[in-house]
Order: C-alpha cells, then structure tokens, then sequence
C-alpha cells in the first residue's frame, strides 16, 4: 500500500500508524486462518499467532 506524504509531520505519523496497526492486523487475521487449517492437518505447538519484537524473532 503506497502512502503519500502530506507535508505536514504530524498527519504523516498518524497515517504510518494507521497503516502499521491495519497490517498487523491484517497479517494477524491471515496467520490465524494458516493455524486453523494446519491445526486440521497436524498437531501444533501453539494455537495462535505470536508477536513479537523483530529482535526478539531474529534471535536464535
């Protein structure tokens, strides 16, 4: 999703909030969906999508 700048500093935080918070919870929707159909398939550790902060993902 593209979004175009407004000039004005403020609007153009709340807007990259704004689209930051519909893709998490977008991309959280998306991972329940993928859990439920694999949770059909196979056993699975979790039942639900995890979040964390990227350094938290990348470490080993």
């Amino acid at each position: 999703m593209g979004l175009s700048r407004s000039g004005d500093r403020y609007v153009d935080h709340a807007m990259l909030d704004l689209v930051q918070t519909a893709t998490i919870n977008d991309s959280l929707k998306f991972g329940s969906e993928v859990l439920k159909l694999l949770g059909g398939v196979n056993k699975l550790h979790k039942n639900k999508v995890d979040q964390a902060g990227f350094a938290v993902l990348k470490a080993p």
